[in-house]
Parts: structure tokens; sequence; C-alpha cells
């Protein structure tokens, strides 16, 4: 995080409409934070690595980051932050479409949240103030709305996932 009052947010999102919804609902969401938005991953991994044009830059405090990215995607770049050293601490959530069970699976085992898009704006703003470790005023409902829902989907994740386990062991035993 920079040594700046105000934490920065980095945004990695390729599709302009959603990366604009995301900067409104942050906007509106009494969240102090400054954001950039990057549009591909090789870039957002100059960014945080701070090589080239962003040598001088400090990490930011929390990533934004879409899984489809011109470039390296974002399961590479969250896979690189989490394998090294230096950016392992910083906070990411991803942002996806994407259904994939490995997906989620992966994003909930390397990052403070999946949040599904379209963005549910009180889901969004109540995952960010967790990561950040901030609650802006009137978001205790949408906070635990938003675990509610991200618990769902990974107990519907694993159910799917035993299932499956169990099918292919009956499959292989006969």
């Amino acid at each position: 995080m920079s040594n700046s009052a105000v934490p920065e947010i980095l945004l990695v999102e390729d599709d302009p409409l959603a990366a604009e919804l995301v900067r409104r609902v942050l906007l509106g969401s009494g969240i102090a934070h400054t954001l950039e938005i990057l549009t591909d991953g090789d870039t957002a991994l100059r960014r945080l690595h701070g090589a080239g044009e962003f040598a001088a830059r400090a990490a930011p405090a929390l990533v934004l980051l879409d899984l489809n990215l011109p470039g390296r995607d974002g399961r590479e770049v969250l896979t690189e932050v989490r394998s090294t050293p230096s950016l392992a601490e910083i906070r990411v959530i991803v942002l996806s479409g994407s259904h994939q069970d490995s997906d989620v699976l992966n994003a909930l085992a390397n990052a403070s949240a999946f949040v599904m898009k379209p963005v549910d704006p009180p889901l969004l703003v109540a995952a960010v103030a967790r990561a950040m470790g901030t609650v802006p005023a009137g978001t205790p409902i949408a906070r635990d709305a938003g675990r509610d829902r991200v618990s769902r989907r990974a107990g519907f994740v694993i159910a799917l996932v035993t299932l499956l386990a169990i099918a292919i062991w009956v499959a292989l035993a006969r």
C-alpha cells in the first residue's frame, strides 16, 4: 500500500462498461480511495512489480482483477501475485462472469473474494470494505448478504465437486 493517506485500488478490467460500473460503485461507496484502471494482464504485472513506467509507484492496497484479459489473463496474474513474495500480501478481489467451478474455487482459494459480473453494487462494496478493513456507513446488511451469497456458492461448488468425485469413483469401481 502506498504511504499516502488514501489507499489505492487497482482495477484490471478490459471492458470499458464494466470498468465504468465499478468506478461509479466505488465512487458512491463511501470508501476513501484512489482508483487506477489498467486493461490487460501484462501491464497489471508491470504495475504490481514496479517495472518500467511504474518504477516509482508503491503497491496498491487492493487489486480488483477480471479473469478474462488480453495478454496474460487474470488467472496468470493471480498466480504470479500469490507466488511472488513481494506481492503475495496484496489483497485481490476477482471479478468475473465465469461460472466455471475451477475459476470460482481458484479465486476462493487465492483471493480475498470472488464477485460475479455484472457486479451487484452492494456485494462489491461489501467485498472491498472487508478486504480493505473498512465498513462504510450503511453496509452491514450488504456485508452479511455478500458473505451469505459467497458461502452458498462455495457450498454448492464443494457439493458439486464431491458428487463428481463419487460418480467417477463409482464408474472406476465397476
